[in-house]
């Protein structure tokens, strides 16, 4: 691939960094202005997410509680 492409592996590379970019900026929703702190309520209210989420209480160390 290297011997036969020369410049044209630069045109391939270029064009997953391009796909891939756009791929994330699509896709996952820390890129869609959605904070990590409402990521609970939006896999809860996801539609096949949703049926599988559970949502752990944290439980406090027994020092912490005095």
């Amino acid at each position: 691939m290297l011997c036969h492409l020369k410049y044209g592996l630069f045109i391939f590379f270029a064009f997953w960094v391009v796909a891939i970019s756009w791929s994330i900026n699509k896709y996952l929703l820390e890129a869609k202005e959605v904070p990590i702190e409402e990521m609970t309520t939006v896999w809860q209210e996801h539609k096949n997410w949703g049926k599988s989420f559970v949502e752990k209480q944290h439980c406090s160390p027994a020092f912490l509680d005095l």
